[in-house]
């Protein structure tokens, strides 16, 4: 399987209708500036020109966080080894980091990976 980075708006607006499974964006999510982020990739896996399974990454701190994977009739035991192997070409230097649960997390850890604890989300009430 490749793997590609979405480079340009039209592109990403059919990445986002995979990843939401659905025909059209009323109000797009991914905003084109993204893609502009050197920090940011949007990957997409093609096979046979369609699109069958995508992933963002973020590189920050000292890790690369994947989120928003999705995989359009590709089996996640072969999804989860694909996007590692893909991310990790990208950023080599540095871990990869994600906030799986339930049978993604399963997926995830039969590819490698491993549970470092709990996510904790943290919100500020800035107040009245």
């Amino acid at each position: 399987m490749c793997w590609d980075a979405v480079t340009g708006a039209r592109e990403l607006s059919g990445w986002e209708r995979a990843w939401a499974q659905r025909d059209s964006a009323d109000q797009p999510l991914f905003r084109p500036e993204l893609l502009a982020d050197p920090r940011c990739a949007v990957l997409a896996c093609r096979r046979d020109d369609n699109l069958i399974a995508g992933v963002i990454t973020y590189a920050a701190g000292q890790v690369t966080g994947i989120s928003n994977l999705f995989g359009a009739g590709l089996p996640a035991g072969q999804l989860w080894p694909s996007v590692l192997h893909a991310v990790a070409a990208r950023r080599p230097d540095l871990p990869i980091v994600g906030y799986e649960h339930g049978t993604d997390l399963a997926f995830a850890r039969q590819a490698g990976c491993q549970a470092l604890g709990p996510l904790r989300v943290w919100a500020h009430d800035p107040g009245p």
